[in-house]
Parts: structure tokens; C-alpha cells; sequence
């Protein structure tokens, strides 16, 4: 592999753990609704998860197009469990908050 796409998978790696966090922090913050700047924070962080999730599905069709074809399955699996927690906690935002 060459270094540039080492660096495009070391980027992704770090906004997947990025990701993570943010669903992490909005799922406790979920507990606590009623609590001042709650709401605030939650909005925030939809909008930094929209924002991580398109930087990364952009790194994740650069890093298919060449990657090794044994890794291909394990990328694409790797790249929806990451799609599925945002949009499993998006989906929860909107069920509490509106």
C-alpha cells in the first residue's frame, strides 16, 4: 500500500473514533433532556455528526477505489456500522425533541 492511502485510512480511523464519541456524549446527554443547554449541544453535535459522516464517506469511496479486493467486505461493513450509529441517534434526537 502506498503511503497516501495509509494516511486516507489513518484519517478515517480517527473520524470514525470522532464519530463515536459524538454518539457516545448525545446518548448521555438523552438521559438528561430536561437539564440547561442540553437541546443546544444535541443540535450541535447532529450537525458535527452530518459534517464527520460526509468527510468519511468520502474517504471511504477513495479507499474502495484502491484497496485490496480481499478488504473490500470488511471496508464496506466497517463504513455502515459507522452510517447506522448516526443515523440510529439522529433518529432517537428526533423522536425526544420534536
Amino acid at each position: 500500500m502506498t503511503e497516501a492511502f495509509e494516511r486516507k485510512r489513518a484519517i478515517r480511523s480517527a473520524n470514525r473514533g470522532v464519530i463515536t464519541k459524538y454518539v457516545k456524549e448525545a446518548t448521555e446527554l438523552f438521559s438528561k433532556i430536561d437539564e440547561n443547554g442540553c437541546i443546544e449541544r444535541l443540535t450541535t453535535l447532529d450537525r458535527l455528526l452530518d459534517e464527520k459522516l460526509k468527510f468519511v464517506r468520502k474517504l471511504d469511496e477513495e479507499i474502495l477505489e484502491t484497496c485490496s479486493v480481499e478488504s473490500i467486505t470488511q471496508d464496506i461493513e466497517e463504513a455502515e456500522e459507522i452510517t447506522s450509529k448516526v443515523y440510529d441517534i439522529r433518529k432517537l434526537r428526533k423522536s425526544k425533541l420534536f
